[in-house]
């Protein structure tokens, strides 16, 4: 597997379950700001936040995340090799 996938893999998922988390929070409080303002009624219709929330904001997330990343690995410059082996001792490296 490629460095890069496996790093906007990693970052992702990470993002996206966090999010998640927060949606899932913040649909909660929404619910109960919403039967606080209409008189504690209960509306089937409105429990479909709880779900929709945090899928929204995890595929959000995932989404810029691996752009993100992926910007940012296009950007950056790779690392040049040097030719040669290094000596443990000295640090020099020799032609080769």
């Amino acid at each position: 597997m490629h460095p890069l996938v496996r790093v906007i893999l990693k970052n992702s998922v990470i993002a996206a379950l966090s999010l998640a988390l927060i949606g899932h929070l913040l649909a909660r409080g929404y619910l109960m700001f919403y039967q606080m303002q209409s008189g504690a009624s209960y509306d089937p219709a409105n429990e479909r936040v709880l779900w929709q929330a945090p899928l929204n904001m995890a595929l959000i997330g995932l989404v810029f995340t691996a752009m993100l990343t992926a910007v940012m690995y296009s950007i950056r410059k790779p690392k040049q090799q040097q030719s040669g082996i290094s000596s443990p001792t000295t640090g020099n490296v020799n032609p080769g």
